[in-house]
């Protein structure tokens, strides 16, 4: 998750012209909460008709978190890592749309859903969820698999 000044989101941005949805979340995840790494699934489009917007998530496997990053030079941007309950309720606060993203890493992941049988899927387990902030007590948020 990211964090404006007093709430957590997860991070995300817009894709620009000629990159694909995938490098864009890469790039977003590192601008602006200073994490590296690879993804892993797409948990799915989450659409709004009434902002005419579509969002891709994914699942990524973190791999390094940098000490100083763009966002956080820039805007005082902070990270911490929350369990998925936790983010749950923080999204609940400033951002429940992005819920339904949590949602989904839950429900399609097997370790939480026995109806969920897939060789593909057996080894990945959810452990925290990463969110960062604007000020300097606050977070945002990645998806960690």
């Amino acid at each position: 998750m990211s964090r404006r000044p007093d709430s957590w989101i997860v991070p995300g941005g817009g894709v620009e012209p000629e990159e694909e949805p995938a490098v864009t979340a890469l790039r977003e995840v590192r601008e602006e909460a200073g994490v590296l790494g690879q993804l892993g699934r797409c948990l799915g489009i989450f659409e709004s008709v009434e902002h005419k917007h579509r969002t891709q998530v994914w699942v990524m496997q973190v791999t390094e978190e940098l000490p100083e990053w763009e966002d956080s030079r820039a805007i005082g941007r902070k990270r911490k890592w929350f369990s998925i309950p936790e983010a749950l309720l923080q999204l609940a606060q400033h951002k429940p749309v992005q819920r339904s993203y949590i949602h989904s890493l839950h429900n399609t992941n097997p370790r939480h859903n026995p109806n969920i049988s897939s060789p593909h899927h057996s080894h990945t387990t959810v452990t925290s969820i990463q969110l960062m902030n604007n000020s300097s007590s606050n977070p945002h948020l990645n998806k960690h698999s």
